[in-house]
């Protein structure tokens, strides 16, 4: 018997590691999630447990990413990035230098600092005060937006840190060869010690912008901008807390 149209409720994937992830987030047991979405436990056990993809019901899938906060793509595939939050798209993707992916732990943390720092850098370009009479600004929000993140993100990568402090360390990398065997540096963001300092350096910067976050301070961004290895350059007219001073372009210093 044909089923009725819009009855379709075919399979799908759901990364696990991805979903213990945004459990863990969340503050949700294998419990909670079975009750909110009235299944058995073995079924959301089952999609949590192990390193591969599973598969689920579309449906299903759909309302664990709702109940996690989190994007279906995100969910269901290792590759997959967030997107922050600004208009222009630009991705969180890997870590400088390497092509390997954060934890999705880290990914998570860097996200709600990100969030954040959107939120409040969004404020500070509605905030006429923090503008300098006499400069016509030419970047858009959204270039701001995207300096503010990328600046961040630089100031909470681990390795990135490892390497402005220290001289001749190796960069993460891994490789597969024929016979099966892998080769692996040391330090790779999926390590359960590198997974944990990524995410408590995440933390601490969220507790250090805090005051920034709740609008009781103002972001020095010029220091932001210098912190994440991009210099302003000499002559530089924009004050500090002016939000269009952390967008970097052809001059000396920038990337």
């Amino acid at each position: 018997m044909p089923k009725k149209r819009g009855s379709a409720d075919g399979m799908v994937s759901v990364y696990s590691p991805k979903l213990r992830a945004a459990m863990t987030d969340q503050g949700l047991r294998v419990v909670d999630l079975a009750r909110e979405l009235k299944v058995n436990r073995q079924t959301i056990a089952y999609l949590a447990t192990g390193d591969g993809t599973k598969r689920s019901r579309a449906s299903r899938r759909a309302r664990l990413a709702k109940l996690l906060k989190v994007s279906e793509q995100w969910l269901a595939e290792p590759t997959a990035t967030f997107i922050p939050l600004y208009a222009s798209g630009g991705a969180i993707l890997t870590l400088p230098g390497t092509g390997i992916l954060p934890s999705p732990r880290t990914q998570l943390a860097l996200r709600r600092l990100l969030e954040k720092c959107v939120a409040a850098t969004t404020r500070d370009l509605a905030n006429r005060k923090l503008r300098d009479p006499g400069i016509k600004e030419t970047a858009s929000i959204d270039d701001v937006l995207q300096h503010v993140s990328a600046s961040v993100r630089n100031i909470v990568d681990v390795d990135g840190v490892r390497g402005e402090m220290l001289v001749g360390v190796e960069n993460p990398s891994f490789g597969i060869f024929f016979n099966g065997e892998i080769i692996r540096s040391r330090h790779l963001p999926l390590d359960a010690d590198e997974e944990e300092a990524g995410i408590d350096l995440i933390s601490a910067w969220e507790q250090i912008f805090e005051p920034w976050f709740s609008g009781h301070a103002k972001m020095n961004y010029r220091r932001l901008r210098e912190r994440a290895g991009f210099p302003v350059p000499d002559g530089e007219r924009r004050s500090d807390t002016n939000p269009h001073i952390i967008v970097w372009t052809k001059e000396k210093g920038a990337p």
